[in-house]
């Protein structure tokens, strides 16, 4: 489940950093959605890396892992993404689950 869907054109405006938000480091997707932070999807961090490596030859999310709150399993679980060992790699975990190398990336929607 996402919380966007490509039904219709939109668009995502996201700080254009390498690592996801700094703030938002050791915070559960669970406190983000009871604050009702809009967060990017799995899709939308899969276009942003290829937006990024095109214009940079480089790749997003080399230290921590994008958590990714508005995209959800049927069961709760959350997407998280990050590039490891020259590959990229998508991950479920747990909404309650808060490390520090696990950060969302907030965005703005229109």
């Amino acid at each position: 489940m996402n919380d966007r869907t490509a039904t219709q054109t939109y668009a995502v405006c996201l700080r254009d950093v390498v690592e996801a938000d700094e703030y938002w480091k050791s915070t559960s997707a669970e406190i983000i959605w009871e604050k009702r932070v809009p967060t990017n999807s799995l899709l939308e961090r899969l276009v942003f890396e290829l937006k990024y490596f095109s214009e940079t030859n480089a790749h997003l999310d080399r230290k921590n892992i994008t958590l990714c709150p508005a995209s959800r399993c049927s069961d709760g679980d959350v997407v998280g993404v990050d590039w490891f060992d020259g590959r990229l790699y998508v991950y479920w975990c747990g909404p309650r689950r808060a490390y520090p190398f696990l950060r969302a990336r907030e965005v703005a929607v229109s």
